[in-house]
């Protein structure tokens, strides 16, 4: 009985063995399966430092008005644009290791283009909606405004001028990125609309914003500082400098 039982078990044990093997063969050609199904767009996004970035919709991009004026501006415009939406390119494989490269490049910049036109949507702004409220884009280094969340933001809408930057709409100030990940993200690539327009389109998070903000107050021995102070100050300097000057006092 015992040679029995002891036989069974090595045939349950090798049956379960090779029922782990097969959900392995499994897990591991869904996983394949993923990998050959993610879109550009998904792949682009994913990587890290761009985080800050949407998924910008292939029907915004299929739609040509959504791209006026953006073809002038590469040379591989169409080459870029086929990289973005995944579509096949039967000169791909006749592309030297170079043009290769600047391909790839200009599909990251335009991309970047397409996304700055992209998030002042309803659609763009309600996916950058969502990402804002899971707290993707970090909080306001400021003491004072207590961790409200901030948005990625262009100091200009010229390409290549500042990178990136992060508006808080509590102290309606712009930060610099905490992370070095950001530093090469144009700030292009939100622009100067883009926080303001969101901010309108969901006005409730900027009045919440704003609530919850505590102003330093400047005090001396418990007593605010008059706004007046520092030019009064700064006018009594200048006159003893002036007497100092004039009577040739040293001290």
């Amino acid at each position: 009985k015992v040679k029995k039982l002891s036989s069974l078990c090595c045939v349950v044990g090798g049956i379960s063995e090779m029922e782990n093997v097969d959900d392995r063969n499994d897990s591991s050609i869904s996983d394949d399966r993923n990998a050959s199904e993610q879109t550009w767009i998904q792949w682009f996004c994913e990587l890290r430092g761009n985080e800050l970035f949407c998924a910008v919709d292939e029907a915004f991009i299929q739609d040509s008005f959504n791209l006026t004026g953006l073809s002038s501006q590469f040379s591989y415009y169409e080459k870029a644009i086929d990289i973005l939406l995944d579509a096949e390119d039967d000169d791909e494989s006749c592309w030297d290791e170079d043009v290769t490269t600047m391909v790839a490049a200009e599909a990251e910049v335009l991309y970047g283009m397409i996304h700055s036109r992209f998030i002042i949507t309803p659609r763009g702004l309600y996916l950058m909606y969502r990402k804002y409220m899971n707290g993707a884009f970090g909080t306001c280094p400021r003491v004072g405004c207590d961790g409200i969340y901030v948005l990625p933001a262009g100091a200009t809408d010229v390409m290549n001028s500042i990178p990136v930057r992060f508006y808080c709409p509590g102290c309606n100030e712009l930060y610099l990125p905490l992370s070095k990940r950001y530093e090469a993200i144009d700030g292009a690539y939100f622009g100067t609309t883009f926080p303001h327009l969101f901010f309108l389109t969901y006005p409730d998070l900027l009045l919440n914003a704003c609530r919850s903000v505590q102003k330093y107050v400047p005090k001396i021995f418990g007593f605010r500082i008059n706004s007046k102070a520092y030019e009064i100050a700064a006018e009594a300097n200048q006159k003893e400098k002036e007497f100092k000057k004039k009577y040739k006092i040293s001290y």
